[in-house]
């Protein structure tokens, strides 16, 4: 049986239709980066085929997330997942899945957690409805098989993230990179040698 991995990918969210009205006329458009897909939506075609199948839903509202929706969303996938499911989760990913495991009970067996570049606090955004108890009470089944990654010089979720979510998680892997920044790239070699090492 091949192992699954289950993508949670990046988005933003916003603490109501203003706040991202205002974001939105502060982006920019790219022409150059229209086609570029990165390395969550890629890992697929990195891994051997043979050993892994990967689930990469895609969450509703990319733009303007709201957890309620993430939350049927990911729910939606579980039916498929066997034993010893691998979750990786990057950015926002990483907070709804923070989430989601402190309130909600699984039916299926997770074999490992990764949270790469996972927001813990909202900073200068109001997470809204993805806010959770910061202590993760519920979460603590799964620490020993939580591994964190979080490049020192990211520019969209700060160094500080990551240092609070290992005050709070003791038993966790912590794995510092010193550079990477948010890890917006087409291929992530770092994370397939952790998921292929797995044992």
């Amino acid at each position: 049986m091949k192992k699954q991995i289950v993508i949670i990918n990046w988005w933003q969210s916003k603490s109501d239709f203003n706040s991202f009205e205002e974001s939105l006329n502060k982006w920019s458009f790219h022409p150059e980066f229209q086609h570029f897909s990165m390395w969550t939506t890629n890992l697929h075609k990195n891994l051997p085929n043979d050993k892994y199948e990967v689930l990469c839903p895609q969450m509703p509202n990319n733009f303007y997330a709201e957890y309620k929706y993430w939350k049927i969303r990911f729910e939606q996938v579980i039916p498929f997942l066997n034993k010893n499911v691998i979750l990786v989760a990057h950015s926002l990913g990483g907070w709804f899945l923070a989430k989601y495991l402190n309130e909600n009970d699984i039916s299926f067996d997770i074999k490992h957690i990764f949270m790469v570049s996972a927001t813990y606090k909202d900073g200068k955004e109001l997470l809204w409805d993805f806010n959770f108890d910061k202590n993760l009470i519920n979460f603590n089944k799964y620490w020993n098989l939580t591994t964190f990654i979080h490049a020192k010089d990211d520019d969209l979720v700060d160094f500080s993230d990551f240092q609070d979510f290992k005050k709070v998680i003791k038993e966790a892997d912590f794995l510092e990179l010193n550079s990477g920044k948010h890890f917006v790239q087409e291929r992530f070699i770092f994370i397939e040698d952790c998921i292929i090492n797995l044992s």
